[in-house]
């Protein structure tokens, strides 16, 4: 999970950035999956995660979900690519 996006509450033009990574994410077999972020509230803090896991289910994944109660502000954006 990321929950440190800069949201509302943050200064104001503040933004981060996140990759989640899940290769063969069609596949019979366990999935890994790789996640790094960075984001900042433009005052006394910031953040970088690097983080891997695993999926430990055999059936393909078919939907994501991006949940925006964190407030996701003006101009936020979302890309999903499948790769094949």
């Amino acid at each position: 999970m990321i929950n440190t996006i800069p949201n509302a509450t943050y200064t104001a033009n503040t933004f981060a950035s996140a990759e989640i990574y899940i290769p063969n994410y069609t596949s019979s077999n366990y999935k890994s999956l790789s996640v790094d972020f960075v984001g900042e509230n433009n005052a006394t803090t910031s953040y970088q995660y690097f983080t891997a896991g695993l999926f430990s289910n055999t059936s393909a994944i078919t939907s994501l979900v991006i949940d925006g109660t964190d407030n996701f502000v003006q101009y936020s954006t979302a890309t999903l690519y499948g790769i094949l």
